[in-house]
């Protein structure tokens, strides 16, 4: 509803953020909005992770569905066959200020839900404008779940993690 394909804005300012500002280093791919549904808007429809990935080793000694234990220093060491899964965890944030003004704008802040999450990756570059803004943009995977009602004063935490072959 928000980006000609669907996407909703994490964001909907009047203006780009500024360098310096929290803002800045978080919210990214900006574009435009629709000047007959939101008039003179800049939309900002990707958001860094709360915190950098980081990638961990497991051993895979747990139940289905639980974290083993951790893979120490001198696991090359060892003689123990238990396999070792790798993953890269990142954690995102949906603050309560994320997606909130679109249904503002439109009128539907009852109907403020969202109910799928994209991984996208992208060259971090300038923009001609000289703001710092990603290119070559597209979307890795999407984790999809059941609507998330956005009308609570409340932030949402996921951990989203990637796993090696």
């Amino acid at each position: 509803p928000g980006g000609a394909d669907g996407r909703l804005p994490f964001r909907i300012v009047d203006s780009y953020f500024t360098a310096g500002t929290p803002e800045y280093e978080k919210y990214w791919f900006s574009q435009p909005m629709d000047p007959n549904k939101f008039g003179d808007k800049i939309g900002y429809f990707a958001k860094t992770f709360a915190k950098q990935p980081v990638i961990r080793p497991l051993w895979k000694d747990a139940g289905t569905g639980k974290d083993g234990s951790p893979v120490t220093e001198g696991v090359h060491e060892l003689t123990r066959d238990t396999p070792i899964e790798t993953f890269a965890e990142m954690v995102f944030s949906v603050e309560k200020t994320d997606f909130r003004e679109y249904f503002e704008l439109t009128g539907n802040p009852k109907w403020a839900r969202f109910n799928e999450i994209g991984l996208l990756t992208g060259i971090r570059s300038v923009a001609d404008d000289g703001r710092e803004e990603y290119k070559q943009v597209l979307q890795f995977s999407a984790l999809t779940f059941s609507n998330e009602m956005l009308h609570f004063e409340k932030d949402l935490s996921i951990i989203y993690r990637v796993y090696s072959a």
